[in-house]
C-alpha cells in the first residue's frame, strides 16, 4: 500500500500464489484479495493486517467484488 508521495507504508504478504485481483471499500480503508493459492483475504489497509481469512476453495479464486454499501 503505498500513500500519497509514494511512501510503502505496507507490504501485505500472505498468498502463496499469484495474486489474481482485488477490490478496496468505497472509502478504501478495506481491501479483499483472490489468489490461486484458494485463499481470500480481507485487509485493513490502514494496519496493513488481515481482518478475516477465507479458505476452503476448491481451486484458485479469480475475481472479487466488495459491495460495502450501508443502505
Amino acid at each position: 500500500v503505498v500513500q500519497a508521495g509514494a511512501e510503502l507504508v505496507h507490504s501485505l504478504n500472505y498468498h502463496q500464489r499469484w495474486v489474481w485481483d482485488a477490490a478496496f471499500s468505497s472509502d478504501s480503508g478495506y481491501l479483499v484479495t483472490v489468489s490461486t493459492d484458494t485463499r481470500a483475504a480481507l485487509w485493513d489497509v490502514s494496519k496493513g493486517e488481515i481482518i478475516r481469512e477465507f479458505k476452503g476453495h476448491q481451486k484458485g479464486v479469480v475475481c472479487v467484488a466488495l459491495n460495502d454499501a450501508t443502505s
